[in-house]
């Protein structure tokens, strides 16, 4: 490798990424923001071997208000994986959440 090649290598640099995108269907009523709280909903993702995942969204002030779709709709969610500390009886705990940057209807099967 000639010495352009290696000062070419050494000079690139990739950003580290945080990007989920999931589709699945709304579980239970989603919680509104309200008060400057942020709003919340749990997402259903069917896996192709039959599990499902239940997972928690976090619906921040730069989210896009979907308005309140009802259980079963299905919806595409675009954010970062985010991990939240919190003080629990018995020590800290900590959990892991989407926090989304976008949510929308998901009419159509990709």
């Amino acid at each position: 490798m000639s010495q352009v090649e290696q000062h070419h290598r050494s000079s690139i640099r990739v950003a580290d990424v945080n990007l989920v995108v999931l589709v699945g269907r709304i579980a239970v009523p989603i919680l509104p923001r309200s008060g400057g709280s942020d709003g919340r909903m749990l997402l259903l993702v069917r896996q192709p071997d039959s599990r499902v995942d239940v997972l928690p969204v976090v619906l921040g002030p730069d989210t896009e208000d979907v308005g309140t779709p009802p259980p079963g709709t299905r919806v595409m969610v675009a954010g970062r994986l985010s991990r939240r500390f919190g003080g629990e009886p018995g020590g800290p705990r900590s959990r892991l959440e989407i926090l989304a940057t976008g949510v929308s209807l998901a009419e159509k099967p990709w």
